[in-house]
């Protein structure tokens, strides 16, 4: 099995459980992970300093809160989407984040297709799962890591099915208020 998501902790937030259970049921799991998660929610406040508006170094921690979420979900092995710090997450649409040049947004998506099925002919998954086509909640990253999962998975001979994560309407919508404050 292998799963494809776009920042460090999406991973254990949406399919968590599933990787957990596979992995502890001796399948190999392995996980792509797009960015570093550059863009991401700070908590708790005393990492603020981390943030892309100072240090700029919170992609750099988050690559080890990953390492450590593999250890305790029991995957067999982990990639970065075109080598760590390759792609930079491209925040929320609309900000300025999703103009840096590299930005997963702005990436060309036959190059990421083409990393993605470099994974693929190593590791040679016969299951792979992703995003739904709205990236659960719209964002760019999340949409797409769908839509160049769903491109390399056409092109492998290795993939043989495809699942998609989907959130409720009522998830999205409470989770989306939550964030709206």
């Amino acid at each position: 099995m292998l799963f494809v998501h776009a920042h460090p902790d999406d991973e254990s937030i949406t399919t968590g459980g599933t990787i957990a259970r596979y992995a502890a049921e001796g399948a190999h799991v392995s996980v792509v992970t797009c960015t570093l998660g550059e863009e991401g929610e700070i908590i708790p406040a005393g990492l603020d300093q981390l943030g892309a508006w100072a240090g700029d170094q919170l992609g750099g921690y988050r690559a080890g809160e990953l390492a450590a979420a593999g250890a305790a979900l029991g995957w067999t092995e982990h990639r970065f989407l075109g080598g760590i710090g390759r792609w930079r997450d491209s925040g929320m649409a609309g900000t300025s984040s999703a103009e840096h040049p590299r930005a997963f947004v702005q990436g060309r998506v036959a190059e990421q297709v083409d990393q993605l099925l470099a994974v693929f002919d190593e590791l040679r998954p016969e299951v792979v799962v992703t995003y739904d086509d709205h990236g659960g909640y719209g964002h760019p990253d999340h949409i797409r890591a769908h839509e160049i999962t769903t491109a390399a998975v056409a092109r492998s001979p290795w993939v043989r099915r495809l699942f998609h994560t989907v959130a409720s309407r009522e998830a999205t919508a409470g989770g989306l208020a939550a964030l709206r404050g």
